[in-house]
């Protein structure tokens, strides 16, 4: 039996090849405007100066370390990984940032879908 009604309402929006052009295109509009962003700016905000502190901190030796106030995430690890091989870690860290925060739109579409149905997800 056909089900009636626009695609949108049927649950059907974000499967198969269309789905996966839709979260593509998704992806794009989430990706532009943070990186239009980070790359006006070249200053970080507070929170990158104090990640970038602690990735700093992470080469002390660890009779140093015991004394300090020292909250470890991957973020941070990543960012001494980083500074270890010699690249910028101001700029790696920049885009870093907006990566992740353009692939976080993922889960949420899909968490949003199943919780409602596709039409809530893109919206």
């Amino acid at each position: 039996m056909k089900e009636l009604g626009p695609i949108w309402a049927r649950g059907k929006l974000l499967t198969g090849p269309r789905g996966i052009g839709i979260i593509g295109l998704l992806l794009l509009i989430t990706l532009i405007p943070r990186a239009v962003v980070a790359w006006k700016n070249e200053i970080p905000c507070p929170d990158g100066a104090y990640f970038l502190s602690l990735a700093q901190r992470l080469d002390q030796p660890p009779q140093e370390l015991k004394d300090q106030e020292y909250t470890i995430n991957p973020f941070v690890v990543f960012l001494a990984w980083c500074w270890k091989w010699g690249w910028p870690a101001w700029t790696v860290g920049k885009w870093f940032n907006v990566i992740v925060g353009t692939l976080v739109v993922v889960p949420l579409v899909a968490w949003v879908r199943r919780q409602f149905n596709d039409a809530v997800a893109l919206v």
